[in-house]
């Protein structure tokens, strides 16, 4: 009986793990990544470009960062990175990795040409001044606390072009790659393998390329849509461009890409936003805005619903979210956006940049409520962090051989089939934005059609389940009835056994007295 219920126990374990991890896996990937999570290596072919456009996925909502792809050693493996322009280090899992999660690709391997940097040879000193067993090492934290830590090595690397879409090559180059050793708290768990550094400090991902002669001109473009975007190293690509660029100078004396604003324009109202600066900051998922400056934003949005006879929803502190307008149809939501929500307009110098309602809000479906949530919220700081939500559609360039930013209109929404272009590994996760402590998490509802498959997976799970129960059933009741059986057919034999020496106790009983019998007979017959 023990031994039954242990079987069940196991069997009901191995039965139900991997189907609990599916439903949890396909409850937290996104539903438009799905797609791409399928094992896939591209063939890359070398070709001399002194600039590289690359696809980048992901969103502010439901993903959280965006993320572009490199390749690495003459195997091409793939590696995802985070983009980031708040952090100075590229990093990811490399095969010595002990203390690291499980990510979109597996680790990638050192090669023949791979080399470790040591500590202060010229190499390391132009990018860390720390030392861990005699290689040159980093140590970064970030303030939710998550940590990496590891050290430099020479990598080759191959860096996917498509400016002669859908032609698609690439340049392979060597540059120092960070090789992460140990992650922490929310690195373990996010989706993709590494981060991006894109900061403005020389030590950069774009600043390596240069500097070891990858691309001619120091400077990139990031271009977010509410889904994907793109990434241009080396040069500008115009080709989705609905503007001309505009250009702004850099805030000086900063290691991150810092700009000035001189005030806000929420609708109608002028927001003042002096004594503050504007960091731009790509590995944010939201944008933050000083209290002092956030509480005036909301009241000048307020105020223009009020104008627009409250048609923008009706408003609600939503826990983990922020602030949401709630409404009774997708299409009246559609509508508040497209007629009734206002614009935001930064006036920075030389460019005023507004964001209309379709590029900062995002959506928040629970259950029958539909719900458009604003892309800031406010924060004790002293400065503006301006983050995934208003960068969407537009090409923002980070010019760092002429310490300026450009910014103009662009179609960042890429319509390419991507599904092609990402390795698949079943050691996947979801996380926030690493360099905040998570605020915003949008738990859309999920479609039909994603439904549709856990309803299936959970009913062929149930089905699995109750086959295996009715099985060890009929398995377990066989084996009592066989032991019933046995039992019987010992006790069976037994008494007859016992019948039998029974029997033939009598006999031997009834020969004696025969034998008795017989001699007195003999005894008392006269001899003749």
């Amino acid at each position: 009986m023990k031994y039954n219920q242990i079987l069940n126990k196991l069997t009901l374990l191995i039965i139900i793990s991997p189907i609990l991890s599916e439903l949890y896996h396909l409850n937290k990937i996104p539903t438009k990544l799905k797609s791409l999570h399928r094992e896939h290596y591209r063939n890359l072919s070398p070709e001399n470009e002194s600039s590289f456009l690359e696809n980048v996925y992901g969103d502010s909502y439901d993903l959280n960062y965006y993320y572009a792809t490199l390749y690495f050693g003459p195997k091409k493996m793939p590696q995802t990175f985070i983009i980031d322009t708040g952090s100075p280090t590229t990093t990811s899992p490399c095969s010595k990795c002990t203390k690291c999660g499980k990510h979109l690709n597996k680790p990638y391997e050192f090669n023949s040409n791979s080399k470790i940097l040591q500590c202060y040879s010229d190499e390391c000193n132009s990018l860390s001044s720390s030392c861990s067993y005699g290689k040159c090492s980093f140590y970064i934290s970030y303030s939710e606390g998550s940590r990496l830590e590891g050290f430099f090595s020479l990598q080759d690397i191959s860096l996917e072009n498509i400016n002669k879409s859908p032609i698609i090559s690439s340049k392979s180059f060597t540059i120092p790659i960070g090789c992460t050793t140990t992650e922490t708290h929310l690195f373990l768990t996010q989706l993709a393998d590494g981060i991006m550094g894109l900061n403005n400090s020389g030590k950069s991902f774009v600043s390596l390329l240069y500097k070891y002669k990858a691309i001619e001109k120091e400077m990139f473009s990031i271009c977010l849509g509410q889904n994907n975007g793109y990434f241009s190293v080396g040069e500008v690509d115009t080709k989705f461009h609905k503007s001309n660029i505009s250009y702004v100078p850099l805030s000086e004396g900063h290691t991150n890409f810092y700009i000035n604003v001189n005030n806000m324009k929420v609708g109608d109202g002028i927001v003042s936003t002096k004594n503050y600066k504007i960091f731009v900051d790509s590995g944010t998922t939201i944008t933050y805005f000083p209290r002092e400056i956030f509480n005036p934003i909301i009241d000048n949005f307020n105020n223009y619903c009020q104008k627009n006879g409250n048609k923008c929803g009706k408003f609600e502190n939503v826990d983990g979210i922020g602030l949401c307008a709630m409404f009774n149809s997708n299409q009246e939501r559609l509508n508040a956006l497209n007629n009734y929500w206002p614009n935001i307009t930064l006036f920075l110098e030389n460019y005023n940049y507004t964001l209309t309602p379709d590029l900062y809000f995002f959506e928040y479906n629970a259950g029958k409520r539909n719900g458009a949530c604003i892309g800031f919220e406010g924060e004790g700081a002293s400065k503006i962090t301006l983050g995934g939500t208003f960068m969407h559609g537009h090409d923002i360039i980070f010019d760092r051989e002429n310490q300026r930013m450009g910014f103009a209109e662009a179609d960042c929404n890429r319509k390419e089939d991507i599904s092609s272009d990402i390795n698949y590994s079943d050691n996947y996760s979801y996380i926030t934005n690493v360099d905040i402590e998570p605020k915003h998490i949008n738990y859309t509802t999920k479609n039909f059609n994603e439904k549709f498959l856990i309803g299936i997976i959970i009913i062929s799970g149930v089905l699995v389940i109750c086959l295996i129960i009715l099985l060890i059933f009929i398995i377990s009741k066989k084996h009592k009835i066989e032991r019933y059986n046995t039992q019987i057919d010992e006790s069976v034999y037994k008494k007859k056994n016992n019948e039998n020496n029974e029997n033939n106790n009598v006999l031997e009983v009834k020969s004696q007295k025969t034998d008795i019998t017989n001699k007195s007979n003999n005894n008392n017959t006269p001899n003749t």
